[in-house]
């Protein structure tokens, strides 16, 4: 099934239309689109009327739309299929995703709970309905559109058989999040990309709240401290941090803002292992036991624990012979990366490879990158790093997972910096110079970085390259945290060392 989806923000809506492209500059849009006849059309409102033209042609005009700024404008040219519903104040609300995601209809009922909550009234204040869609390849997370919020697969489809409980939190809070800026920026806007804050800062803790209020079991509030509170600390403690008002003025710097010594393991793993124990390896509990399963277990293999390694391996090698048909899913991740690390064989990692390309869930295909860029081969690591330049087999959005993944394994670091930097000619004809995702990946692949020569390597790419458009503070912020990781081993090693021993 094909799309043409549009994503407007920060300032490509001057791409779809003339417009003075600016937060403040709200107005109101007559849209209509002239399709296929084969296709369906949606827009910021409800279909107004539908016209017949010549040449198998149709022209979709929808209703005068609300005061709003440019960046939230948006429209879709389809051949997906929606499930829709009604609210309990009444109001229809339709997803729209792929035919053969039907069968993921059951997350419906799951997120309900926000549809019916009072962030759903401040979102439809003053709307009468609410659409939302599932793009396959999409270049953010979700985009809250006034009337079409737009969401990568992975955020808004769940599978209660196949999707993890880390994924069923994801889905949930990325709602709310999008709920949450239907009045933070969408009613209420900043003047200015400066005050980006406004829209983001208030739609990241609410998000919590909402999420909260539908599961109060989950205690959202604790794992805000950690995913959100704790991270934002240590960029603000970088020389290279910004204040919450950032004066930008060019597209690059706008898209920018978007942001946020192993000596012995034996004692980490003597820690970890009594709680492994006593979590054990059954997929079963609340909500916060399968998540700290999972957290426990993971940590517990990247500690070398050898128990949980060869549990892992043999999981994986059940799943790979087919006499174990699925792996239990709040598990998956860590069998599909550390099995393959301990079974880097090509056969193997093929056989990944095929259920990845035939998998149509995209939580489960990123799962699957990420055991695939596990391996201990760097033909193969290579081979996966090429595969992103056929968007048939690796889609769009996926390129940046599959080099940060690649970063992650050993045997990649090296690698994934060489790859980007020489393909970088590639990569910025491919998604701009502006994209903020390209702006952020040498970042996202250097954090380990702690040698001299990683940051001689950086400096002198970074001086070849001096248009760094979306990446110029997330290049200032890469070179400072190696400096910092150079400096802290320097100042630490031997007190650490002495410790550990």
């Amino acid at each position: 099934r094909k799309i043409a989806a549009t994503d407007h923000e920060p300032t490509d809506a001057r791409k779809s239309f003339p417009c003075f492209d600016e937060p403040n500059k709200k107005a109101t849009y007559n849209i209509s689109i002239t399709h296929d006849s084969s296709y369906k059309a949606l827009s910021n409102m409800p279909k107004e009327s539908s016209e017949n033209l010549p040449r198998n042609k149709t022209k979709t005009s929808f209703q005068k739309s609300v005061p709003m700024s440019t960046y939230l404008v948006c429209f879709a040219v389809h051949e997906f299929t929606f499930v829709e519903k009604t609210s309990a104040k009444g109001i229809p609300l339709q997803i729209f995703l792929q035919t053969i995601q039907l069968h993921l209809v059951t997350f419906i009922s799951y997120i309900r709970p926000f549809e019916d909550s009072h962030y759903a009234d401040v979102a439809l204040v003053w709307f009468h309905f609410l659409d939302k869609i599932a793009i396959p390849d999409f270049g953010t997370g979700a985009m809250e559109n006034w009337g079409l919020i737009t969401y990568r697969e992975t955020n808004l489809l769940y599978d209660e058989q196949e999707s993890s409980s880390y994924n069923k939190q994801r889905v949930a809070s990325v709602i709310a999040h999008e709920l949450v800026h239907q009045w933070f920026g969408n009613i209420v806007t900043m003047d200015w990309w400066d005050d980006l804050w406004l829209n983001e800062g208030f739609a990241s803790f609410f998000e919590y709240v909402g999420v909260e209020e539908a599961e109060k079991d989950w205690e959202m509030r604790d794992i805000m401290i950690i995913d959100d509170v704790l991270p934002v600390m240590v960029d603000d403690a970088l020389l290279s941090s910004h204040p919450i008002i950032v004066n930008v003025s060019t597209p690059a710097e706008i898209t920018s803002v978007f942001d946020s010594i192993s000596y012995s393991k034996k004692l980490f793993r003597s820690h970890v292992k009594s709680i492994s124990k006593e979590l054990g390896w059954e997929d079963t509990g609340t909500q916060t036991e399968r998540l700290l399963r999972e957290t426990v277990l993971s940590i517990a293999c990247q500690m070398g624990d050898e128990e949980t390694l060869k549990e892992a391996s043999r999981l994986f090698e059940q799943w790979i012979r087919g006499s174990l048909s699925k792996v239990p899913v709040n598990l998956r991740l860590l069998v599909y990366r550390y099995g393959m690390k301990m079974n880097s064989t090509e056969d193997n990692w093929n056989i990944v490879y095929e259920r990845y390309k035939n998998t149509s869930l995209a939580q489960e295909r990123d799962k699957l990158l990420y055991g695939l860029a596990s391996v201990e081969n760097v033909t193969l690591l290579n081979r996966l790093l090429e595969a992103t330049k056929n968007e048939n087999v690796v889609r769009s959005q996926d390129l940046f997972t599959v080099v940060r993944y690649v970063s992650y394994n050993p045997l990649g670091q090296s690698m994934a910096w060489d790859w980007t930097t020489l393909n970088w000619d590639y990569l910025v004809k491919r998604y701009t110079i502006n994209d903020r995702n390209l702006g952020r990946l040498l970042n996202q692949i250097t954090t380990t970085y702690n040698t001299e020569l990683q940051i001689w390597k950086m400096e002198h790419f970074f001086a070849l390259t001096p248009d760094s458009g979306a990446g110029k503070m997330p290049r200032q912020q890469a070179l400072e945290t190696v400096r910092n990781n150079i400096e802290w081993i320097q100042r630490n090693k031997a007190e650490i060392k002495g410790w550990l021993q």
